[in-house]
């Protein structure tokens, strides 16, 4: 059943599909499809979002390790506003997956695991690539960090491919 807000634009939320789909509305036209699709609650299967935003998040850290090696700041703000876009992307699919699974009685709770990684995601890595130039060079330090990061990415979006879901 779609929210109050959602049937005001003519969408209904889909139960356990993790999509959004028009309601059809008494002319049977679809409305507001573009506004909607940017607000989050487009057609993309969970898996496919997953993808798309581990692949932008591999792009943009691409494209920030080059600006810093090559100083560009057009580089920089662009890799920075790619790897965002699939930092969200991957954070709204994982939202969706952890609701998808969690029993409904302890929703709130795998929910505050969820958050509790995230938050350790953003911070350890940023502590890790200070600590790490203290030792080394700035750019150096940022290539391997991008490295780690990048076989982080490509396992566990293989581990996605691999599983069907």
């Amino acid at each position: 059943m779609a929210t109050a807000p959602a049937r005001e634009i003519g969408y209904e939320r889909a139960e356990l599909t993790r999509e959004a789909r028009p309601a059809e509305s008494p002319g049977g036209s679809r409305r507001h499809a573009i506004g909607f699709w940017l607000a989050g609650y487009g057609r993309t299967a969970l898996r496919r979002q997953l993808g798309i935003g581990m692949g932008l998040l591999a792009i943009g850290l691409i494209a920030v390790t080059a600006a810093i090696w090559q100083p560009s700041l057009p580089l920089l703000l662009v890799g920075g506003a790619l790897g965002g876009a699939g930092a969200g992307a991957v954070f709204k699919g994982s939202i969706s997956t952890v609701l998808g699974i969690a029993p409904a009685q302890s929703r709130g709770e795998a929910l505050a695991g969820l958050f509790l990684a995230a938050y350790l995601g953003l911070a350890v890595p940023v502590l890790g690539l200070g600590l790490a130039t203290q030792a080394f060079s700035t750019r150096t330090a940022l290539v391997g960090f991008s490295a780690v990061l990048a076989v982080v990415i490509a396992a566990v979006a293989r581990r996605l491919l691999q599983s069907g879901r």
